[in-house]
């Protein structure tokens, strides 16, 4: 394929070298995508977007209920942009694989949260983003240790911290002061 960019709605599997280019690679599919072999080094993703919204959310903060719309078997990097901005798509990452992304774009909306869980309930998946942070909103996330790369900024009061996340910065940033006199002057 000549632009090097794919939409793919079955399984992905690299036993060889994928040769990303500048290519964007889109998992749109409508039931569960497992992401398999090489997706690191030579065989890394330039882009990576996933639209695919098939999943269900789990109904507390680990996996109850959880079906993931993507999910990881091995380890992943994108040397571009990893984005998932289609409403209601679960993501599930492999224990302790590592994930590796120079820019994310992650967008879920009020009503269609954005899921990332952990292949198990007790262990973390590893992150690692060291670029630009377009978007980090409405995504509900458990189990994640993003010490690998900068902190990923999720402070703007519409994610979902959902435990045992490292490295996320969720605190809403707040002003508080005190007025004790009779009248405030602000401004001219």
């Amino acid at each position: 394929h000549a632009s090097n960019s794919f939409t793919v709605a079955g399984d992905w599997t690299n036993n060889g070298i994928f040769t990303a280019n500048s290519g964007i690679v889109t998992l749109n599919g409508t039931a569960t995508q497992l992401m398999l072999g090489t997706m690191t080094g030579t065989s890394a993703f330039y882009s990576l977007t996933i639209t695919n919204s098939s999943g269900a959310s789990s109904t507390d903060c680990e996996r109850t209920g959880f079906i993931a719309s993507v999910d990881f078997g091995a380890a992943a990097s994108s040397t571009g942009t990893y984005t998932i901005i289609t409403p209601n798509v679960m993501v599930e990452y492999n224990t302790g694989s590592t994930y590796t992304f120079t820019n994310i774009n992650w967008a879920g909306t009020a009503d269609n949260l954005i899921y990332f869980r952990n292949s198990d309930a007790v262990s973390t998946w590893l992150l690692s983003v060291s670029g630009t942070q377009t978007a980090v909103s409405y995504v509900n996330v458990s189990r994640s240790n993003a010490s690998y790369g900068n902190e990923i900024d999720a402070d703007d009061g519409t994610n979902t911290d959902c435990g045992n996340n490292t490295n996320w910065n969720f605190a809403v940033p707040s002003i508080s002061f005190d007025i004790s006199a009779n009248s405030l002057n602000l401004g001219n």
